[in-house]
Parts: C-alpha cells; structure tokens; sequence
C-alpha cells in the first residue's frame, strides 16, 4: 500500500531524515519507533505531503505521490492524527468533524458523524462543547474521528498515546486493533516503543534520522540490546 524509498528531508543544510525506506502493506499495522527528535514526525509529515523530500519516492497504491498536496492525499485515502491533537479549539466538537468531512457529500458527511459518535460516544455527550475545553483523552478521542471522518485506507498517527493517562494508553492501543481492517495500514509513530511492538506486526527502529533496525514487532521485542542501544531502556 504505502512504499517510501530512500526519502531524504531537510530541514535548511539539515537532513532530519537521511535514505528512509519503508512499507506498509494491506491490513498492516507498522509502527516506527525511537527516540525524541530521530526523526519519526518528519517521516509522517513528508508522506502525507506537509514537508518536501529532498530525495526519494513516495508511492501509495503503485502510484508516485512524492510531490503531491495534502489535500490530493486525503482524497486519495491518506489521512494523518497528527502530534499533540491539532484539534480546532474554539469550534465545537460536532464542527470539528464536519470540517474534517469537507470533501465528503452532505449525506456522506453526516453518516460519517454519525459513526465517529457512536464509535466515540464521549463526543457524541460533549458534541456542542468547545473543542478546546476537552480533556487530553476528549481531545485525542477528537482527532482519531476526524482523521477517520473520510474513512481512509491509509491511517498514519504520530504519539497517539502522548501525555494520556494509563487508562486512556489503553484505550487507544485498543483502539488501534479495533480499526485494523484488510482494506487498511496504519503507521504508527510511538514514543512507548514496548506498548507499540505489542501491537504491531512489524516495526522499524530510527535514530538521528536514519533506520537502524526493523523486524517483526514481536521479534523486536525480545531485542534488549536494541532497547538499550537505541530507545534508553
């Protein structure tokens, strides 16, 4: 589904990320992992078309999007949760999702509003509420369903679980098997690399910009050297 081959980004004279290669394929739930400032969310941004590689193809479907607007990537089934919610504060919970449905039909658009409030009932109790006078788990909850508002086959998420409480960690990373679906990825980039690994099927390891590692989620696992080489632990 998703294809990234030696993409290179840079921030000036500075490469954040140097020759990353990646995929993920149907029904595949990847993770990307590391430590803070490896390069993880410039990865997410480059692919969903918010920064330009320097180097490198992206392919979606067989089909090059390297160079292609984030708006073309959502309507081609791509859409990001991105780092800390990004969520509309001062529009109410229900316009938040119309928003993010903008490119749908009026009938299609309130269908999906009606099946993010049944898959989140907490914003169907907190619909006419501002945005910003949401809890973190409200607001995550928030920008999981208007990501999922175009019902996209690509599903990339940056730090779902950042700054949740324990029980909110966990209904997120039951959420992530909740919407696997033959007909979708997921990339997840995640700071709580163990948690991630236990959902994942496979993973890749980034450091200071470059992949170090990648295997089977459950195999990574069992790697304490790579824990302690390149995630602190």
């Amino acid at each position: 589904m998703l294809e990234v081959a030696g993409m290179t980004t840079k921030y000036g004279d500075i490469a954040a990320v140097r020759d990353v290669s990646l995929t993920v394929g149907y029904g595949e739930l990847v993770c990307l992992v590391g430590p803070n400032g490896a390069g993880k969310t410039t990865t997410l941004n480059t692919i969903v078309g918010l920064l330009r590689p320097f180097a490198g193809t992206i392919k979606f479907d067989g089909q090059e999007i390297t160079r292609k607007e984030p708006d073309d990537l959502l309507r081609m089934g791509i859409a990001l949760v991105p780092e800390r919610r990004r969520i509309f504060a001062d529009l109410s919970v229900l316009e938040n999702l119309l928003v993010a449905g903008s490119i749908l039909s009026r009938s299609k658009r309130q269908e999906r509003v009606e099946e993010m409030l049944t898959l989140f009932p907490i914003l169907r109790e907190k619909s006419q509420t501002s945005a910003g006078y949401l809890s973190g788990g409200q607001a995550q909850q928030l920008a999981i369903a208007r990501a999922l508002m175009t019902d996209p086959r690509l599903l990339l998420m940056d730090e779902p679980s950042l700054g949740l409480a324990p029980v909110m960690v966990d209904f997120v990373f039951n959420l992530l098997e909740t919407l696997r679906s033959p007909q979708r990825g997921m990339l997840i980039v995640e700071q709580n690399a163990r948690r991630a690994l236990q959902v994942a099927d496979r993973g890749y390891i980034l450091r200071t910009g470059e992949m170090v590692d990648q295997g089977q989620g459950q195999e990574l696992l069992t790697r304490t050297d790579l824990f302690k080489s390149y995630l602190g632990e």
